[in-house]
């Protein structure tokens, strides 16, 4: 269950299907009345496996599983109730599931075979952000790999004038 807007989505899988129900409150009769529809039915072998709501839309990852626990990545995006594919990640024969999401600014992070990649939501496409948890060889071409190790700025910060512990910048 992911909450997006005053709606809840409700993501569902059965074998190789996946769908994507919503539930309200409607209110513009006077009373409360609970309402239940079907979204969308995603492609045949897509296996959902998590979902995340931001800023109006909810974004479902998984794989097109072809053999357990190994598949192909992939992003829907989920709006206007309507689907559509962000983006496929890696290849079927690997293990490429998508197994959570978030998002943060303007991009999308996803936990994908033990590492962290980021999807920009303004400019489109992906890249390495951090890891590999496993000790298994990176399957990504290195010159995708992101780097983005900041540390916090050495000046323009002050004490906080909010609870203690706290910054102002």
């Amino acid at each position: 269950l992911v909450a997006n807007g005053n709606t809840v989505h409700w993501v569902v899988t059965n074998g190789q299907r996946s769908d994507v129900y919503e539930a309200w409150l409607d209110v513009s009769s006077g009373s409360v009345v609970p309402q239940f529809q079907h979204v969308c039915t995603f492609p045949t072998g897509f296996v959902a496996r998590c979902a995340y709501s931001y800023l109006g839309v909810t974004y479902v990852g998984g794989a097109y599983e072809d053999v357990a626990n190994k598949g192909q990545g992939a992003i829907y995006a989920v709006m206007d109730g309507g689907l559509s594919i962000l983006t496929t990640i890696g290849v079927a024969a690997e293990d490429w599931r998508v197994m959570s999401i978030t998002a943060w600014g303007k991009s999308l992070y996803f936990l994908c075979n033990g590492s962290i990649w980021r999807w920009d939501l303004t400019k489109g496409g992906y890249a390495h952000y951090m890891g590999q948890f496993s000790s298994e060889a990176a399957a990504w071409d290195p010159r995708d790999v992101e780097e983005e190790m900041t540390s916090e700025p050495t000046t323009g910060w002050t004490p906080g004038s909010g609870p203690p512990g706290t910054l102002d910048c």
